[in-house]
């Protein structure tokens, strides 16, 4: 059986009638591209890198390419309305890629998802512990010299695999700094403040390169807020009160493996 076979439950792309996206924006027809696109591109990739290795001139960073694509594949799953074992084995895929590919420019934006997840994903040790050390090459090794380690990273990760690191009180970015804050209140305080924060969450990222991309063609993936997922369910927080909330993966909070 074929990846489109277990997607949709048979040999074409019709939607089924129990199909219900998760994302806005756009439709069933859109997101069946994204995947046939997506498939493709790391099938090009893969064997890209078998000649790399066969030249030489293979580079960690092209593993990482890999494991965006493979995440890029976790959104797609989650924003489609798919199981979230589908997105399980897809984080299983991209951290394997990811561990192998870090590179002293690696961005901060992947790093927050791929910890986020993982902690959401509850995946085993020996998946995420690469991703741990990605996060702590960068601590160590990145070119960005305003690069310091990051409070909301290793507050994911210690309360994920305690004793993994530091818990410092520095941030990357600011736009995270009220998601941060919020792990420090009582839990009544924090369910306030976690509804204010996915209220201005997509602002906030006004200037990633994923913002606005449900106005381009095929680029538009979802809008999930990982983060904000991983500290309710870390927290044990009551999300009742924003648990419509767009951008708020509330099925990935919800789920355990079987």
């Amino acid at each position: 059986m074929g990846f489109f076979d277990k997607l949709f439950g048979g040999g074409g792309t019709t939607a089924t009638p129990e199909t219900q996206l998760r994302a806005e924006y756009k439709d069933v027809a859109f997101f069946k591209k994204m995947f046939d696109k997506k498939q493709s591109i790391i099938k090009m990739y893969q064997e890209q890198n078998v000649t790399l290795k066969q030249q030489e001139k293979f580079r960690p960073i092209n593993n990482w390419v890999l494991a965006m694509e493979h995440l890029d594949l976790v959104y797609l799953n989650y924003s489609f309305g798919n199981d979230i074992s589908l997105c399980y084995n897809e984080y299983i895929a991209a951290a394997g890629y990811y561990g192998e590919g870090w590179d002293a420019d690696a961005f901060y934006a992947d790093m927050i998802d791929m910890v986020a997840l993982g902690s959401l994903l509850n995946v085993p040790d020996e998946v995420y512990e690469p991703v741990i050390n990605y996060i702590r090459q960068s601590d160590s090794g990145s070119s960005y010299p305003t690069w310091t380690p990051d409070a909301l990273l290793w507050y994911i990760i210690n309360t994920k695999k305690p004793g993994s690191g530091p818990q410092p009180d520095t941030l990357i970015t600011e736009a995270y700094r009220d998601i941060y804050d919020l792990t420090k209140m009582p839990k009544a305080d924090a369910e306030r403040e976690m509804k204010l924060y996915l209220d201005k969450w997509y602002r906030l990222h006004k200037d990633d390169s994923w913002y606005e991309n449900h106005k381009k063609e095929s680029s538009y993936k979802g809008y999930w807020s990982w983060e904000a997922g991983a500290v309710t369910k870390i927290m044990g927080l009551d999300d009742s009160g924003y648990a419509n909330h767009p951008n708020y993966p509330y099925d990935m909070v919800h789920w355990s493996a079987s």
